[in-house]
C-alpha cells in the first residue's frame, strides 16, 4: 500500500512485518482462522500502548516509557563499536 504525505512531499510503502508464522500461531491459539495480520497489529498496539502496561513496565527514571527487558540493559551498557568510513561511488 503506498501512501503520501503531501505537506511534506514523501512517498512511503507500508509492509507487513507479522510474519505468516506468527499469523499461524495466533490463528491457533485463539481458535480463529479469521484473524489478520491487522488484527494482530491493532492487538499489540493496544497492549503497548495500553496506560498499566507503560506504567508496570516503564524504564527507571523514564515515566511513561516501557524498558523492554535486558536488551536495552546489554545495548546501553555496551562499548561503542568502531566505525569505518568506506567511500560509495557515485553513479553518473
Amino acid at each position: 500500500m503506498k501512501e503520501s504525505n503531501p505537506s511534506k512531499n514523501i512517498q512511503y510503502a507500508r509492509r507487513e512485518n507479522i510474519t505468516d508464522w506468527a499469523l499461524e500461531q495466533f490463528r491457533s491459539r485463539y481458535h480463529d482462522p479469521s484473524l489478520t495480520k491487522w488484527d494482530i497489529f491493532h492487538y499489540i498496539y493496544a497492549i503497548l500502548h495500553h496506560a498499566e502496561y507503560r506504567q508496570r513496565y516503564a524504564a527507571p527514571g523514564v515515566p511513561g516509557k516501557p524498558a523492554f527487558g535486558l536488551l536495552g540493559w546489554k545495548f546501553r551498557r555496551a562499548p561503542p563499536h568502531p566505525l569505518r568510513q568506506r567511500p560509495i561511488p557515485m553513479s553518473s
